[in-house]
């Protein structure tokens, strides 16, 4: 996956940060999005902006570039500390 997708966590997105993927091409973005079922739309606005809505998952991803995991809401600070620590451990 090195060079297809890169995680952009210094984005603004609003008035807070956001991380999320991205690609060098929408092509790729859409491939991605079809190999792990996320659902994509993407609104063009009048000030030629766009708004992306795709789904709420949250989706772990391992050194090697596979899908380690799909986190589903409701989201906790506590839920989501103990999910991750369950799936570093399980790949030590």
């Amino acid at each position: 996956m090195s060079g297809f997708l890169s995680l952009d966590a210094d984005h603004a997105c609003g008035s807070e940060k956001a991380a999320g993927l991205t690609a060098a091409d929408q092509a790729s973005i859409e491939a991605i999005a079809k190999r792990w079922g996320i659902a994509v739309a993407i609104q063009t606005a009048a000030n030629g902006d766009y708004i992306v809505d795709h789904s709420e998952a949250i989706f772990v991803i391992d050194p090697d570039g596979n899908l380690a995991a799909i986190l589903t809401g409701p989201f906790t600070v506590d839920a989501l500390h103990s999910d991750f620590r369950r799936i570093v451990t399980a790949r030590l």
